[in-house]
Formats: structure tokens, C-alpha cells, sequence
């Protein structure tokens, strides 16, 4: 194991304020809470920050959309369209597991995102089977987040071929940058609102769709996979409503601070010959590997995961291969998650200096093992 580890995503922030004071009073009231007010309230929120009409949409608690999407395969009779690379490594796991999952592979020309132009030809392709096909919308590996005419262009196609698209959108995600607005009639959007908060039992996020799909009998009817929570969890949800700007300012604050963190980074591995992709938004820097190819090859290397394994024993530092995300294993992508990041229980109340300093007297590990990394690199050059 590599004592730097960027394979995965691991900040975990602390609830703001005396959030976990809450938890503690709410386990000895057990209060009885309606699962149907939770969802009132919740659809309340969804019209006040995206503007929806209420009438329009369900909602049903979900701890997890990959184990709904695995439900679907095993319950219906519809298709799954996969964009790599993806967003999470668990999803490369479906790629082999039926017949009816496809995939397309984005370029890094376009930032790794699904172009319109790619979708259309894969809906003419497989006209057949397109309205039958739920297309999931990654958020970019790259932190190049999409485009509002690029995401009016993909409801475009969805709209003609009348395809599903399911995407996984945040409490903050923009009104205008949601599903929500581009395609109402059959978007299908999982929101969890406690995501890269501590993580526990009690936590669920609510999976939207609209009332008028055709699909709606199977969703209600109890065979895909749904979170059950209990008094705890809808007291929590609802106080977590209730307490959300709160909430919403702590993760802002950390937003701003990953931000300086991954441009540092960044900087550090421009002293190489890597080619680094360094996005506006998200957790990663996509690293290509194209340029030392020759040298790993006279290792008698030649896939981004046989590198990925040697780079954690020559340097220390683990990367997530981007085969492992769905990329063919010829092309010599990795990803480098923001990790090796001790308790942010100090960010809260931390005065953030954006410099170097502060930098470097919180994150030294991380900013540590980009530096090994470096090393390991320049002794192949």
C-alpha cells in the first residue's frame, strides 16, 4: 500500500456547528417523523432552489444510486449507456456484467465529457434500442464541468431519441445547470445531501423522477432498491433541512480551499513531463503518462495499470488508473484524487490565507507525495 494515497476520494467533512450535538439529542427523543412530510419539505426546497413544479415529481429516499442501477439490470428489461471515464470506479464493474450495458469513451480533446456529437451517433447506431436506454451523466473526471449549450445540445438528443438521462446532482448545483431545467420529462436525478459529509448509517439522499414517465409504475412499485430510514433518519434529514445554509457555507469553504490545494499541486507536476489536466470544479487532476512511455517500456510496462503499480513502488504514491475508470488500458491516463488530507475538523472556524504557507502547514502529506511523484518521474526522464 502507498503511503500517498490519491486512488480515491477521501475528504470527509465535519458537520458545521453543533450539528453532532443534534444526532445525539435526536437518539434519545426517537421522535416519530412521516416519511411524507420529509418529502414535502424536501420538494419545497427543490422548488425553491431549481424552480420546480411540485405536481410534476416524485421523490423516494436512496442511500445509493450505483445499487439502483444495479437493480435495474437485474429488474427490467432496460438498457444502460456508460460514459468513460468515470466519475466513481465501482461503475466499470457493470461494463461486463450484461449485454445490455454499453459504453462510449469521451475524448481528452473534450475534456473527457460525453459530446452531443458522440451521442447522436450512438443513438443512430442503436435506434432500436434508444428509448429503452437510460444514459448516466457523469460529473467529469477532469473538473471541466459542461457548458449550458452543451448541456441544452445533450437534452437535444435525448429529447429526439427519447432517452433517460440520470444524473447525480448536489444541493448546490446551479438552476440552470440541472436536469431539472434540460430535460423535465425524463431526467432522472439523485441528490444526497449529506455527500462528503461524515459518513454514516443514517444518511440517505432522495432519487427524483418525473410523475409522467412511462417508467414510473417500476420505480413506485417497491422492486428497486430504496433507502428504508428510520425516525432517526427522518429527524436528521429534516433538522439537516432546517440547519442546511449552515451546512451549505462549510462546504464552500472547503470548495476554496481544495481549489488552491489542487492548482499547488498542479504546478508542482508541471515541473515534469506529464501532461496535466487541471479542471475548474471536482477533486482530480487527470494525469497522461504519454510522454514516458518509452521508459516504462524498457520496464517492459506498457499499461496505465502495470505503471501505476510500479510508480507505488518506486515513489510511495497510489494513483487510480484511468483503465479502472474505463479507459482502454493502451491509453496511459491516471487520476489523482485529492487524498493524504488529515481531519478538517479546524475548518470551520480557520481564518483561510490563501498562500503557500497555509498551504503547506495543512497539507503537507498530500503536497509531500506530488513532490515524490515528481522525483520518481525526473529520475525516468
Amino acid at each position: 500500500m502507498g503511503q500517498y494515497v490519491y486512488d480515491k476520494e477521501v475528504i470527509v467533512l465535519p458537520f458545521a456547528g453543533d450539528f453532532l450535538h443534534v444526532i445525539e439529542e435526536f437518539k434519545e427523543q426517537a421522535e416519530e417523523q412521516s416519511l411524507a412530510l420529509l418529502q414535502e419539505q424536501w420538494l419545497d426546497y427543490l422548488k425553491n432552489h431549481f424552480f420546480i413544479d411540485k405536481k410534476d415529481w416524485s421523490c423516494q429516499p436512496m442511500h445509493d444510486i450505483f445499487s439502483f442501477l444495479k437493480q435495474l439490470m437485474v429488474d427490467s428489461d432496460q438498457h444502460l449507456l456508460l460514459v468513460s471515464p468515470m466519475d466513481r470506479p465501482e461503475f466499470s464493474s457493470f461494463l461486463n456484467c450484461s449485454k445490455r450495458v454499453h459504453s462510449l469513451h469521451a475524448k481528452a480533446a473534450h475534456n473527457w465529457k460525453l459530446g452531443p456529437d458522440m451521442l447522436e451517433n450512438w443513438c443512430r447506431e442503436n435506434e432500436l434500442i434508444a428509448q429503452d436506454t437510460w444514459v448516466y451523466l457523469p460529473s467529469p473526471v477532469s473538473g471541466v464541468d459542461w457548458k449550458t449549450g452543451e448541456l441544452k445540445r445533450l437534452a437535444e438528443v435525448a429529447k429526439a431519441y427519447s432517452l433517460r438521462f440520470l444524473r447525480e446532482e448536489s444541493m448546490e448545483t446551479a438552476a440552470a445547470e440541472s436536469l431539472f431545467h434540460f430535460l423535465p420529462g425524463s431526467a432522472y436525478i439523485f441528490i444526497h445531501p449529506y455527500q462528503t459529509f461524515q459518513p454514516a448509517k443514517w444518511q440517505f439522499g432522495f432519487f427524483m423522477w418525473p410523475k409522467a414517465s412511462n417508467v414510473s409504475a417500476l420505480l413506485s412499485s417497491g422492486k428497486l432498491q430504496s433507502a428504508q430510514p428510520d425516525s432517526l433518519s427522518l429527524n436528521l434529514m429534516r433538522e439537516w433541512l432546517n440547519r442546511y445554509p449552515a451546512q451549505s457555507e462549510l462546504k464552500f469553504k472547503w470548495n476554496a480551499v481544495a481549489q488552491l490545494l489542487k492548482k499547488e499541486l498542479h504546478e508542482l507536476l508541471q515541473a515534469s513531463r506529464l501532461e496535466v489536466q487541471f479542471g475548474d470544479k471536482g477533486r482530480t487532476l487527470v494525469l497522461d503518462f504519454e510522454y514516458y512511455r518509452v521508459a516504462f517500456g524498457r520496464k517492459d510496462l506498457f499499461t496505465i495499470e502495470a505503471i501505476c503499480e510500479e510508480i507505488e513502488k518506486g515513489s510511495g504514491v497510489k494513483l487510480q488508473s484511468g483503465a479502472s475508470l474505463g479507459l482502454a488500458p493502451n491509453t496511459l491516463i491516471a487520476v489523482m484524487y485529492l487524498g493524504n488530507v488529515d481531519s478538517l475538523d479546524w475548518l470551520e472556524k480557520a481564518d483561510i490565507k490563501p498562500d503557500a504557507s497555509f498551504l503547506y502547514k495543512r497539507f503537507w502529506v498530500c503536497i509531500e507525495g506530488a513532490q515524490k511523484l515528481l522525483h520518481y518521474l525526473n529520475t525516468l526522464a
